[in-house]
């Protein structure tokens, strides 16, 4: 993983980080309907264990071995940045 790459919410950063993602530049947080094609073609793959339902809620999920891998540590690190924060 060169780089991890994030949709901020709206659809031309949808679009542009799906691009990122099947040039093989990270990984992304995108609606389905957006890659369910690339999906289908091979282009991108899910992330082991498919697609959750959940209610505005992420969860990252990592091998042990890889949670200190300075691009995931940073991922997880702005992930945690951008939610709000709860009791």
């Amino acid at each position: 993983m060169a780089a991890a790459v994030v949709a901020n919410g709206n659809v031309a950063s949808w679009l542009l980080t799906r691009v990122c993602c099947i040039a093989g530049l990270g990984i992304a947080l995108l609606p389905l309907f957006l890659i369910a094609g690339e999906l289908q073609r091979g282009q991108l793959v899910p992330a082991p264990g498919g697609p959750m339902q959940s209610r505005s809620a992420y969860y990252l999920v990592v091998p042990d071995e890889k949670r200190l891998y300075p691009p995931v540590a940073s991922f997880r690190s702005w992930l945690l940045a951008k939610l709000p924060q709860t009791d």
